[in-house]
């Protein structure tokens, strides 16, 4: 931008924009319970438009430590059908009789 050059919309990423700022939620407290959520609001002038623009950040807090936090196992099986038998249309059974050919999905 020194140079007169803005960047390109490609460049800006969430990563960086969360590894960039610092959004206070204003929590002074320390949490002893599981979940602690706490909030913070700004109102900033939008650059282009001078409109109002208004912000909430929330803070997902947790006084879960690392050390006592375990995950139970899990077994998952995952399928997926890929064979086309679940293109068949809506409006007819298995069994009846052929579909018209207005109604033969394509």
């Amino acid at each position: 931008m020194a140079n007169g050059y803005l960047p390109l919309h490609t460049d800006l990423t969430y990563e960086g924009l969360f590894d960039e700022y610092y959004f206070d939620t204003g929590s002074r407290t320390g949490c002893d319970i599981l979940f602690c959520p706490s909030y913070s609001y700004a109102v900033s002038a939008d650059p282009f438009s001078g409109g109002r623009e208004y912000y909430l950040s929330v803070g997902l807090n947790s006084g879960l430590k690392e050390a006592d936090f375990s995950r139970k196992d899990l077994n998952l099986v995952i399928v997926v059908d890929v064979s086309g038998s679940m293109k068949g249309s809506f409006n007819t059974y298995h069994y009846d009789d052929p579909p018209t050919p207005a109604l033969i999905p394509r």
